[in-house]
């Protein structure tokens, strides 16, 4: 028989815009003012919790 641990996962998907402009040379339209749109998805799995409810893992993601 195979013996099964519970999976805790948690993800978070989050769009943003971020804008910028070029200078020091001629970038064309880089040089202006403009927008890139971007998409951020992280998913944590773990194995289990810890005694506060929380993912291990977040501990392990603290110095990033």
């Amino acid at each position: 028989m195979i013996e099964r641990k519970a999976m805790y996962q948690v993800a978070v998907k989050r769009d943003f815009v971020a804008q910028h402009f070029l200078f020091g040379g001629d970038w064309g339209s880089e040089n202006e003012l403009h927008s890139h749109h971007y998409r951020v998805e992280v998913c944590l799995r773990d194995s289990g919790l810890m005694n506060t409810d929380f993912f291990s893992t977040l501990r392990k993601l603290t110095p990033l």
